[in-house]
């Protein structure tokens, strides 16, 4: 009985058992799945649950955010992986869950083309396809295993592109078999599939694509599906023209049916979706204005761009062909699909990539010539993602231009290939599978479908050989993590609450590198029960980005006592110092990383009793902050500070009074209480003011200025490519221009002390492509102490930087540098460049206007207008206290402990959400089974 049954469905079985080859061949023993964007819930199923199960605030980032993440979305898995490791070692986890993705995602293809193909009108007497269906859905499953799409999305998997990839086909069969017969068990299948596919939506934008090519397909589907279908899949005989009543009420039910599906995914959905909706409205300006975001952005997009042409868009080829990857070995980055760029430089198999390719159109147009709606419905798969990814070839160029002028597209879109080509790789799948169809019904003998199926899979497996060699999932992301961090991990969980600093600070970058060759975008917040000020976070609170640039700056100017007012100014409690974070440059590593001077000014701080070592695990120490008080709730006599700030390099006026606040109402006069005039000097995108800077330019003191005209500039830099000297209105003007390269010049200020202040001044101005990049590097840190663009400005204007001084040291290089990606050319002009010293005694200088202190209960969490707090009943005025945290205005002194009621609106909308999909359940197995 075993026998036949194997048989009868060998595809099934075949995808399995290639499914657990590739896994042996692509498991590395004693290994973690780490690295690149990473999700490691195992390292803490009960604090990780906490954290989803209160996910709208997000108090273990930093000073705490607002969930820009959908990080709730992830439950459904977290609960498989907590399942699993009741038999599975942690480690193995994150693979199995990588594994089963991998294989449910072809199984849900092979059911899909069954159900597709026993729809198809078959004619016995044309020798109908009964039979073999089967060679057709294994060769289905294993065209959506082996395409070059699923490779792209497993070489640095992350779990919501393979929840996606696994779940997307049971979503479409469940769909289709509900509209078919609108009964209970369909839709309870849809719903759970549904469920399952949660997941997908970490990054929200990933799901918001999804749903608009559902919603798309299901309509389409209505439109198509006019006659009317039993519940056998056999077209009934059409009702007669005069019984329109008739046609209507159908319609009708099954336009309601499609609602229904787009209800209860909605439902399904909303305990992510409504939290992410509030982020949408509140909080989405707050990573596109992230520093890391406004300058590697645009990049990242023109990257993706790169393969913006049929000639890839036809093999499914993204940005990550071109992604480079640092090799720790050899202490140089390579490609991160190396093996698979040697594999595709083979002609044969490019040959069968645009074979397969061919097979996909011609059966597009064989659904349309034939009127093939079982399948042509599956067009808003193909086309959507065409029109998106085709993004450099006309005229859907255009389009894309357009869309990413708007801020929501251009964020959306600057990773465009993974937001469409899992629906690419879906609708190439299919119609591939129906062009095989074709073929076996053109020829239908034994014989005949043999060849076909046994050719098909032969070129389907030369074409994905790599993956046969442990290249489906990249060995850069299997590492053995150091067993410091698991006792790390153990000894915090013995710790109070409290935030944690993390050093070193070197870099802006939420990107992070570590010796034991960890590389992505961080992972030691997963294990970790307190708050951590790391990177990763920095773009989603811009109260994490200020308080990275104030304790980058007092490191960075080795200046303890800046250092110290900021630990308590942001309330941190622990630091860990973490010597195995390092930067890939091998010139200068220790400088850049000031370990050197991290260790002196962590033994100063130590030796006056400020800090306390506690423990040492290998490479990382963790010091005890003794002057911070650790009530998260304070209530304190504070002064009024003015005005708010955006940006700073240090808080003069918490240095000078302590804890302060400031006042949010539009009517308080911003001339009141203590006023720094110099206290808010940058722009949102990180400038010096132009008021600010007329200020600065003409004080007395400034009686020194370097003025470098564009001549000047051409003159000591007349050797590069792309650089010319040209002349506009009778001015000398140094155009720059590059397509797919970077080009650029320096000047060398040598002689530039470093504890003066200085004003950056850079006339230019912007015409196409990407702005100058400029870069000021201290020749002590070896570090960029600005790192920026000009303005994108098509007239000329003067760009304003502002730099502070720091201790002894002297010398900068000054390089401006014009970058080109994506076959986008870069168009950049320079009138000049003048640096100007100024006094920075000024900054910290204020003015007393009407100073009275009032009694303000402090909650020690990122400000955010989404909290309240509630006093006998009344909900108190919302202030600011520290130009960071949470304040509330009291008329009298009032203990802390006591009567205080303090919320965080927004988390109701995830328990909403949470009824919504609990109710939607109970409402479909409480209904009667046909709707």
């Amino acid at each position: 009985m075993l026998l036949p049954h194997i048989k009868k469905h060998f595809g099934f079985y075949a995808l399995v058992f290639i499914v657990f080859i590739l896994a042996i061949i692509n498991y590395q023993p004693g290994t973690f799945l780490t690295g690149w964007d990473t999700l490691h819930p195992e390292f803490d199923f009960g604090l990780n649950f906490k954290r989803l199960f209160f996910g709208v605030w997000r108090s273990d980032q930093g000073l705490g955010a607002v969930a820009g993440h959908s990080h709730m979305s992830d439950l459904p898995r977290v609960i498989i992986l907590w399942i699993l490791h009741f038999v599975l070692p942690v480690s193995f986890l994150r693979y199995t869950y990588v594994f089963l993705c991998l294989l449910f995602g072809p199984l849900g293809i092979y059911f899909l083309i069954h159900y597709l193909l026993k729809k198809v009108d078959n004619d016995p007497a044309k020798g109908g396809m009964t039979n073999k269906n089967e060679p057709i859905a294994f060769l289905g499953g294993l065209f959506y295993l082996f395409n070059l799409g699923t490779v792209q999305q497993f070489i640095v998997a992350f779990e919501m592109f393979t929840t996606q990839y696994a779940v997307l086909p049971w979503i479409v069969l469940f769909s289709l078999k509900y509209l078919q017969n609108p009964n209970r068990k369909n839709l309870l299948y849809f719903a759970i599939a549904t469920l399952f596919s949660t997941p997908q939506a970490y990054a929200a934008h990933l799901w918001y694509a999804f749903f608009a090519v559902y919603i798309c397909f299901l309509f389409l589907h209505a439109f198509f599906q006019r006659r009317i279908i039993n519940d056998t899949g056999v077209v009934a005989n059409a009702p007669s023209q005069n019984d329109s009543k008739f046609n209507s009420n159908t319609q009708i039910k099954k336009l309601k049916n499609i609602i229904l599906l787009v209800f209860v995914t909605l439902l399904i959905n909303s305990y992510w979706l409504l939290p992410n909706l509030y982020f949408v409205k509140t909080s989405s300006h707050v990573p596109v204005e992230a520093k890391q975001t406004r300058l590697f952005s645009q990049e990242y997009g023109l990257r993706n761009r790169e393969h913006g042409y049929l000639k890839d868009v036809a093999l499914i080829k993204g940005f990550y062909f071109n992604w480079s990857i640092f090799n720790f070995d050899k202490e140089k980055p390579e490609y991160l699909m190396s093996e698979w760029r040697k594999h595709f430089s083979n002609p044969l198999v490019t040959y069968i990539g645009y074979g397969l390719f061919t097979t996909v159109v011609l059966a597009f147009l064989a659904s349309a010539l034939h009127r093939q709606k079982l399948f042509l419905v599956f067009s808003p798969f193909l086309l959507i993602p065409m029109i998106f990814l085709l993004n450099n070839t006309y005229p859907f160029s255009l389009l894309f231009d357009f869309l990413i002028q708007f801020s929501i597209f251009d964020q959306a879109f600057r990773f465009v290939f993974t937001k469409f080509s899992i629906f690419l790789s879906f609708a190439y799948t299919i119609y591939f599978s129906y062009f095989i169809f074709l073929l076996f019904n053109r020829w239908s003998g034994r014989t005949a479908v043999a060849a076909i199926t046994f050719i098909s899979f032969l070129f389907l497996f030369i074409y994905a050989t790599p993956a046969f060699k442990g290249n489906l999932i990249s060995s850069k992301i299997k590492i053995k993590i150091p067993g410091e961090y698991f006792r790390f991990w153990d000894f915090m969980k013995n710790q109070t609450d409290g935030a944690v600093l993390s050093l070193p600070l070197h870099t802006f970058s939420g990107w992070q590198y570590y010796d034991w060759k960890y590389q992505g975008s961080g992972f030691i917040w997963f294990g970790l029960k307190q708050a951590i000020l790391d990177r990763d976070f920095d773009r989603w609170s811009i109260q994490n980005e200020q308080a990275y640039r104030e304790f980058h700056h007092a490191l960075y100017t080795r200046n303890p006592d800046f250092f110290l007012t900021n630990l308590k100014k942001f309330n941190v409690q622990y630091i860990l110092w973490d010597r195995n974070n390092i930067t890939t440059s091998l010139k200068n590593r220790p400088q850049k990383v000031y370990d050197r001077e991290s260790g002196l000014l962590l033994s100063q701080l130590e030796s006056q009793l400020q800090i306390s070592r506690l423990a040492q695990f290998a490479n990382l120490t963790v010091y005890k902050v003794n002057t911070v008080a650790s009530d998260k709730l304070l209530t304190l006599n504070l002064p009024l500070v003015n005005p708010q700030y955006r940006w700073s390099d240090f808080d003069f006026a918490y240095q000078k009074l302590g804890p302060y606040f400031t006042s949010l109402d539009q009517t308080d006069s911003a001339r009141s209480g203590y006023v720094f005039p110099y206290r808010d000097i940058y722009t949102p995108d990180d400038k010096l003011k132009q008021d600010i800077f007329n200020k600065f330019s003409y004080l007395q003191e400034n009686q020194f200025l370097l003025n470098f005209s564009a001549e000047e500039i051409y003159e000591s830099n007349k050797s590069v490519d792309g650089v010319t000297l040209t002349e506009s209105a009778g001015e000398k003007i140094l155009n720059f221009n590059a397509k797919n390269t970077i080009n650029g010049v320096g000047l060398d200020f040598y002689s530039l002390s470093h504890d003066k202040a200085y004003l950056l001044v850079i006339n230019a101005r912007h015409i196409q492509g990407l702005p100058l990049r400029i870069c000021l590097k201290n020749l002590y840190s070896t570090l960029c102490d600005i790192y920026d663009e000009i303005y994108k400005n098509r007239d000329f204007g003067d760009n304003y930087f502002f730099i502070p001084p720091s201790e002894v040291g002297i010398g900068y290089e000054l390089t401006i540098d014009n970058l080109s990606y994506g076959d986008i050319e870069s168009v950049n002009d320079l009138k000049f460049i003048s640096i100007i010293p100024v006094s920075s005694k000024l900054m910290g200088s204020y003015e007393k206007i009407d100073a009275a202190s009032e009694y303000i209960t402090t909650l020690k969490q990122a400000y955010n207008p989404g909290w309240i707090a509630i006093l006998d009943g009344k909900i108190l005025e919302h202030v600011l206290v520290n130009n960071w945290a949470n304040g509330w205005r009291l008329s009298d002194e009032v203990n802390s402990d006591t009567g205080f009621v303090f919320i965080f609106w927004p988390q109701y909308l995830q328990y909403f959400g949470f009824a919504l999909l609990i109710g939607s359940f109970v409402w479909i197995l409480k209904r009667k089974n046909q709707f």
